[in-house]
């Protein structure tokens, strides 16, 4: 990852007459990021997402795009940046080939892209079907390929595989990863489907009710996550006395007649496994459990309810 920040959020609060949508949100995504928009319904995703790509305007605070400020200055550098709706703005009549023609001459790109671009999303076989005929993964795939033209350095996904079935998922997946990975691509996305976004996301944004609550990397996320050693042992009352008097972990339960849980212990699952075993203790099974995305995300809206109460 670059340390340049290519999406800078300061301060943005948006507001509707009273209603607040957002709160003081500060951000930042780096070059190279898959940044995850993580929150609720109404948590004020997509009223950040339609702020950078200039679909609303904020009602104070300010934000930066490829390091360009100012109206000027972000008009010009949204020329870069593509931009997946959550609801597909193609031309249901028209072939994928054709809504892509059209594009192209709305937004002065030249035609030549749009044989490449159907081959990033794997759609130029199908690329003289009615948009109408495809599968709703299809229309997703043709909506990242719009986005596409122009070959933007930063993708702004809302929603982008909402709806979809697994292998629709899969396919969104590998476009992503490849954008990434292979074409250098910065991407922003969010999505309720949190175990995907485990999967893919190099950088998290926690929301909820307009403010973001954590901005973490993946290597801060794991380290910061829960995680759960399971063994079967042959002597399992030993096993845990033995743990709690070494202090490797402060919680060490019973799960059955032969089995442990250890609660984020102090060293690793085969310091553990090799503890026990110098000790005569026979190791029938061994592995951890790391926290999932939405289990952490649960954990700190509890966490944020009960610093509301406690200010209360």
């Amino acid at each position: 990852m670059n340390n340049n920040g290519v999406i800078t959020v300061h301060d943005i609060t948006k507001r509707y007459g009273k209603r607040v949508v957002l709160d003081s949100v500060n951000m930042t995504v780096y070059e190279g990021d898959v940044c995850a928009l993580i929150g609720e319904n109404g948590a004020g995703k997509s009223t950040l997402i339609n702020i950078l790509v200039g679909l609303t305007r904020p009602s104070s605070g300010s934000i930066a795009l490829l390091g360009a400020t100012g109206q000027s200055g972000l008009l010009k550098a949204r020329m870069n940046i593509g931009y997946v709706p959550d609801a597909s703005g193609a031309y249901q009549e028209m072939s994928a080939r054709g809504n892509l023609i059209v594009r192209c001459a709305e937004w002065g790109v030249p035609k030549g892209q749009v044989v490449e671009v159907l081959k990033k999303v794997n759609l130029l076989d199908a690329q003289n079907l009615k948009v109408k005929r495809y599968s709703l993964g299809m229309k997703r795939r043709l909506d990242i390929a719009t986005a596409l033209l122009g070959n933007p350095a930063i993708i702004i996904m809302d929603e982008p595989i909402n709806g979809l079935d697994p292998t629709g998922i899969a396919e969104v997946r590998e476009i992503i990863r490849t954008l990434r990975e292979d074409d250098g691509k910065t991407i922003l996305l969010s999505s309720h489907n949190l175990p995907e976004l485990q999967r893919i996301a190099t950088r998290f944004v926690f929301m909820s009710h307009g403010r973001v609550l954590q901005e973490v990397g993946r290597e801060e996320l794991n380290g910061a996550s829960d995680v759960t050693v399971k063994l079967k042992v042959s002597d399992v009352l030993r096993a845990k006395r033995l743990l709690e008097d070494k202090s490797y972990t402060d919680s060490v339960a019973l799960d059955g007649d032969q089995g442990l849980e250890i609660k984020n212990p102090a060293c690793s699952l085969g310091s553990l496994v090799g503890l026990l075993v110098q000790n005569g203790i026979t190791v029938e099974e061994a592995y951890d459990e790391h926290e999932s995305l939405e289990e952490y995300y649960g954990r700190l809206l509890a966490h944020e309810s009960d610093a509301s109460q406690v200010s209360s």
